[in-house]
């Protein structure tokens, strides 16, 4: 009986592998924590894993796309308020010493993304200081923070 091949890419399997939370808290607490149990799995929440945003620059503008292998956000109550970080995910088949760019690039999107979506409220400079108004962004605002990456090869 002949045996049927089978088309599975090494990268849709990890993105499968590392998309259950367990797995996922798993790897950061082992990485970041030594092991110890900080991130919980009923903590994480799945995001987007695609990104794009447009570069401009004078009269130049270009856009760019990206797409993260497993990217979550960690949601913890505190006595404060509550804590928010981005975690992202890359698995490797080889080292790719290039990488630091990549996850600035993801990271720059990120913000963007952000920015771009927080700047549509400030249309008028109603309440709004002159920095405030030219920045599309008040004093107060805050951007999440984005992301911890772990890469594993």
């Amino acid at each position: 009986m002949a045996r049927k091949k089978q088309n599975l890419k090494t990268d849709i399997i990890l993105k499968n592998y590392w998309r259950d939370n367990e797995r996922f808290a798993d790897l950061f607490n082992a990485v970041l924590f030594g092991g110890e149990q900080v991130i919980q799995p009923d903590e994480l929440e799945d995001l987007d894993a695609e990104s794009s945003t447009i570069l401009e620059h004078r009269k130049h503008a270009e856009g760019i796309a990206a797409s993260r292998d497993n990217i979550k956000v960690r949601k913890k109550s505190a006595a404060y308020g509550i804590e928010l970080v981005m975690l992202g995910n890359e698995s490797q088949e080889h080292i790719d010493y290039a990488m630091p760019m990549r996850v600035m690039g993801y990271d720059y999107s990120a913000y963007k993304k952000q920015y771009d979506s927080n700047a549509v409220k400030y249309k008028n400079a109603d309440g709004m200081e002159e920095d405030e108004y030219l920045s599309r962004m008040k004093r107060t605002d805050r951007f999440l923070p984005t992301e911890l990456s772990v890469e594993n090869n």
